[in-house]
């Protein structure tokens, strides 16, 4: 079998995982909740934010860190909203394992 024959085989394989189908759920579920979807947003770009920072070796301040723990535990009261960020963590946890793998598998090469 070819690389990418195995590519499609794996695309497949994700897309058949729990972590994929309980993404598909939670997203559903939250779909028609304008005020959900516009919070969800909000905490994204706080936390693109503070990873970004990060990344660059910036110190974050204190209340910075308070105001993304604060939003994320308000989110957290909504069931539909908290079973989304689980799940949308679920898969991404699930696909940074594939990269590993396979960055892994050529590092010699990429070296």
């Amino acid at each position: 079998m070819n690389v990418h024959d195995l590519s499609h085989e794996l695309a497949r394989a994700i897309k058949q995982s729990g972590e994929y189908r309980e993404m598909l759920q939670a997203k559903e579920n939250i779909k028609d909740n304008a005020s959900a979807l516009e919070m969800i947003k909000d905490f994204r770009l706080k936390q693109f934010e503070v990873q970004a920072a990060q990344l660059s070796g910036e110190t974050i301040p204190e209340e910075k860190m308070k105001q993304l723990t604060s939003l994320y535990e308000i989110l957290a009261l909504n069931p539909d909203v908290k079973a989304y960020l689980v799940s949308e963590y679920a898969l991404s946890v699930l696909l940074a394992d594939v990269q590993k793998i396979i960055g892994e598998a050529v590092k010699d090469v990429l070296e």
